[in-house]
């Protein structure tokens, strides 16, 4: 993530001592020694932690300027179906919103405890309403217990229902799979074929990947923070991957089945630790056609409950 100052010239500058006529010196009380080593010590750990501040804000800068760019495929034309637009496409907002609190610089990547996630969601939620959307609430501790494929799942679904579109139905082995190659080399995940378990067949995919963020880390950037200087392939002269991932988990249903029934989603998450950039995080987002695939591991509905969320 490209970064730049503005700095303007700098005039003399005289440093100056003031001393007080017929100081006295004294040596210090053990008190005052006492009060001394607490404020070096105080005046170390700050310098330490504002150091440790700046190297992870360093390091996830270069992290999400390496985003992949998404693909997008589809297999053969169908018909078009309704498009529910998405609320950036009605109210203007593709433009980069910084995270509100800034968990960028408060956790590290590889923190998931409560509080972090807290901090996290409520970024999201914050940027939601600066897009006029109105937050899902959920419960955070029990989000907290799934696993982290589980979370991308539960998100990718808040982020869809929250604009009115319809929610990826279900989790499946055979896409989580798909999905955790992707993860482990760091890429894009792809689908090779059009067939789904169970003889379901696919009819178009989006995938995402991200490096170096947590489940929800990689959530506020790929919605809210995917444009210039986070997004390697959005640049000033070179538009196309601009707000992709956005674009990709927010992916209107686009088509009918052969036997003209609307199709579902279903997709697959998955996540691996790196050499290169710790957290590594990938899903594969399916249009299908002929019912759920017979490997589903975990649903909308079994989210919901656990969750306490009362919308479809």
């Amino acid at each position: 993530m490209p970064a730049t100052a503005a700095t303007r010239p700098i005039g003399p500058v005289a440093l100056t001592t003031a001393t007080t006529p017929n100081h006295n010196t004294h040596h210090l009380t053990a008190a005052e020694k006492r009060a001394a080593e607490l404020r070096r010590k105080a005046a170390a750990r700050h310098r330490r932690e504002v150091a440790a501040r700046r190297k992870r804000e360093a390091a996830r800068a270069k992290l999400l300027a390496h985003t992949h760019k998404t693909k997008k495929h589809a297999a053969t034309p169908t018909t078009p179906a309704a498009v529910v637009p998405r609320a950036s496409d009605t109210l203007g907002t593709d433009a980069n919103i910084s995270p509100d609190p800034n968990f960028v610089t408060t956790c590290l990547p590889t923190d998931d405890s409560i509080n972090c996630i807290t901090e996290e969601i409520e970024a999201v939620y914050n940027a939601q309403t600066q897009e006029g959307l109105q937050p899902i609430p959920i419960n955070i501790d029990a989000f907290s217990q799934l696993s982290p494929a589980d979370q991308m799942f539960v998100l990718t679904d808040l982020e869809r229902v929250t604009r009115g579109l319809p929610p990826v139905m279900a989790l499946t082995a055979q896409l989580d799979t798909v999905s955790a190659k992707g993860a482990v080399q760091m890429t894009d995940p792809a689908l090779s074929g059009w067939n789904l378990t169970g003889g379901k067949g696919a009819i178009a995919w989006d995938s995402n990947w991200a490096g170096g963020l947590n489940t929800v880390g990689s959530d506020y950037f790929w919605l809210y923070s995917d444009g210039e200087g986070y997004n390697i392939d959005c640049t000033p002269t070179n538009q196309s991957g601009c707000w992709q991932h956005e674009d990709n988990i927010l992916a209107p249903i686009s088509g009918t089945c052969s036997d003209r029934a609307v199709p579902q989603m279903v997709m697959g998450t998955a996540t691996a630790t790196t050499a290169e950039y710790g957290p590594s995080e990938a899903e594969i987002i399916v249009q299908e056609c002929g019912g759920p695939p017979s490997d589903t591991v975990f649903t909308w509905s079994e989210a919901r409950q656990i969750l306490g969320i009362a919308t479809t």
